[in-house]
């Protein structure tokens, strides 16, 4: 296992994916952590406050607020805490999302579902990220030039007939 984190990290540093690497895992570390500190202790500790149990859902969007903050503001300094908040944070909502969208299930099967998408689109993200930029500038970009075009056309016809209707 050691040999496997260690070539993803000279990998992620390789292709200059660290921050995306940190984030994602984080997000795994923490999904686990939590999953299994529930499954383990078959959920008899949780956290009240005033008779209000606070999921670690709340927690999560705590963290990853914390972790965007920080992101946005201090970008040299503290990108890789920042990180690790982030990825925090997303595991621990990760992890709580089967309850958020079933009403109160909190074994149902669509947090694992969830985890699964977000670790799809990290590992998207690190080993395929050259495939999409090209696919973005040859599909998307012209699509959107194309639109830029014709909404242009449209204003340009929609002050005309202003002036027009004006005088």
């Amino acid at each position: 296992m050691k040999k496997i984190i260690k070539k993803a990290v000279v990998y992620a540093r390789k292709r200059r994916k660290g921050v995306a690497f940190i984030v994602f895992f984080s997000f795994l570390i923490s999904f686990i952590l939590s999953r299994s500190f529930v499954i383990l202790t078959n959920d008899k500790y949780s956290l009240m406050i005033k008779g209000y149990e606070i999921h670690h859902l709340v927690l999560g969007i705590i963290l990853l607020s914390i972790g965007g903050a920080i992101g946005i503001s201090y970008r040299n300094g503290f990108i890789r805490t920042a990180s690790v908040i982030y990825g925090a944070g997303l595991g621990l909502i990760a992890d709580e999302f089967g309850l958020l969208i079933t009403w109160g299930d909190y074994w149902s099967r669509f947090a694992y579902d969830f985890a699964l998408i977000i670790t799809l689109i990290f590992l998207n993200i690190l080993f395929f990220s050259n495939f999409w930029r090209f696919v973005g500038r040859k599909t998307i970009l012209p699509m959107v030039e194309r639109i830029e075009k014709r909404w242009d056309a449209f204003v340009k016809k929609a002050e005309e007939e202003y002036k027009h209707w004006k005088h």
